[in-house]
């Protein structure tokens, strides 16, 4: 009986997200399974790529495409990039996410070919959620389709017809490819994509395209455009190239939609254990996050790679003049950062236990499960996924994801070893501590793989 009571209930929690208007989706939290707060990669439950992040009232949600390649298969897909599906992700702090599952198929399109998706972009306009997606047609081409829901979780509805087709843009292959969305001020949605840079229009119904495309000839792109808006500056951010044998992420803005634009240089390096890379940009909460994929989680038996990637996020800091600065992606990410700074000092000669605030000062001992610095003459323990501060004279240990990590050196061992890089990390510590520490853990990796 307490089964039959608890299956009704699910039922009906089922039945009331179906029917919750968009108006309502800001105040309802959406079946799912929460996950495990954790620094880069965000999403441990599946290889995840293709993050397009979307706010909606007090919640993010990401809709990412999911990895299932296999080691050793050969499905016969342009490089074996095997994308099953799409999948909603949401949060309403960056630390604690929500796991919502996979809520689109390409199969679901009426011409969509089974298990070949690429990436794609949701976006609200007024009650409705419109979910750009790219899938391949039994012939063998790409198409940008969209379907449409009441929620941003779905149930989403495919529109019978595609919005731009093979012959919409001859001449190449993957030209319709990684859609990407912005609704202007004025109301007016603009689509991009594309491994040439087009661009077009959207009827107010946002299933077609209104006028002409335009090939906007983006320098240094490849491929998974996106745009966003600041200031009264069009941003376009995109994965394209910058040598060292893998995409990096580059960006150009403009006044006007079509354009001209000017290429403004590069936003991050290649991702880490990844040819690929690919941008998603938002607003949330008074902070701008800028949204990709790597290749560095295990899962399942089977190592991250090219081919089995997974959603990072970093924050992105502007300019006074609008451009962009180089962000650096970490390993610790927003959860790590946070747990860091919540986390506070021991006074001196005093000893803090697990999950208890306070900063460590001159001889203190600290311990806890995550996050955190240690002060001068401080010693720090962590446990799994944690990521190490950086005091003078502090030393590290700990777990971190994918096995034990423990390190001998401290930082004045760091300075002695590598001079000219520390002292250029040190410049940056005021200015920009995301990059001071990440180049403090390149120094300290570096160092312990001198020993």
């Amino acid at each position: 009986m307490k089964f039959h009571h608890l299956l009704l209930g699910a039922v009906a929690a089922i039945a009331f997200s179906a029917t919750v208007s968009a108006a309502d989706s800001k105040d309802v939290l959406y079946d799912g399974v929460d996950l495990e707060p954790s620094g880069n990669p965000i999403f441990t439950d599946a290889w995840t790529c293709d993050p397009a992040p979307l706010v909606v009232g007090d919640r993010l949600y990401v809709y990412t495409g999911e990895d299932i390649y296999k080691d050793g298969e050969n499905i016969g897909l342009p490089g074996n990039y095997n994308i099953a599906d799409w999948r909603v992700y949401s949060t309403t702090d960056m630390i604690h996410w929500r796991s919502h599952g996979v809520k689109l198929r390409p199969e679901d399109f009426p011409n969509g070919k089974k298990g070949i998706a690429w990436a794609a972009q949701c976006i609200q306009k007024g009650d409705k959620f419109y979910w750009y997606v790219t899938y391949n047609t039994p012939t063998g081409g790409q198409c940008i389709g969209v379907a449409i829901g009441d929620t941003p979780v779905g149930p989403f509805k495919p529109h019978p017809k595609p919005l731009v087709e093979d012959k919409d843009t001859p001449g190449r292959g993957w030209n319709d490819i990684d859609p990407t969305v912005l609704i202007d001020d004025d109301g007016t949605a603009w689509l991009a994509w594309g491994q040439n840079s087009y661009i077009a229009k959207l009827k107010d119904n946002m299933t077609e395209i209104d006028g002409e495309i335009t090939d906007l000839k983006l320098q240094r792109y490849i491929e998974g455009p996106w745009l966003y808006k600041r200031n009264g500056i069009y941003y376009n951010i995109y994965a394209g190239s910058g040598g060292g044998g893998g995409e990096t992420i580059n960006y150009s803005t403009a006044e006007k939609p079509r354009g001209p634009w000017t290429f403004r240089g590069q936003v991050t390096g290649p991702a880490r254990n990844s040819f690929t890379i690919h941008p998603g940009v938002v607003d949330f909460k008074g902070h701008t996050y800028l949204f990709y994929h790597n290749g560095t989680l295990n899962r399942d038996g089977q190592r991250g790679q090219s081919l089995r990637r997974s959603v990072c996020v970093d924050e992105l800091f502007f300019n006074e003049d609008g451009t962009i600065k180089e962000v650096v992606q970490t390993q610790e990410g927003i959860a790590g950062k946070a747990a860091g700074s919540q986390a506070g000092q021991a006074g001196q000669g005093g000893q803090r236990p697990q999950g208890q605030a306070g900063q460590g000062g001159q001889g203190g001992r600290r311990r806890q499960g995550q996050g955190g610095q240690a002060g001068q003459g401080g010693q720090r323990r962590q446990g799994q996924g944690g990521q190490g501060g950086f005091g003078q004279g502090g030393q590290r240990q700990g777990a971190g994801q994918g096995g034990p990590r423990s390190s001998v050196n401290t930082v004045s061992q760091i300075q002695e070893k590598f001079p000219d890089e520390y002292k250029a990390a040190q410049a940056l510590r005021q200015s920009d501590p995301a990059a001071y520490r990440a180049k403090m853990r390149e120094l300290q990796q570096k160092a312990d793989g001198a020993n």
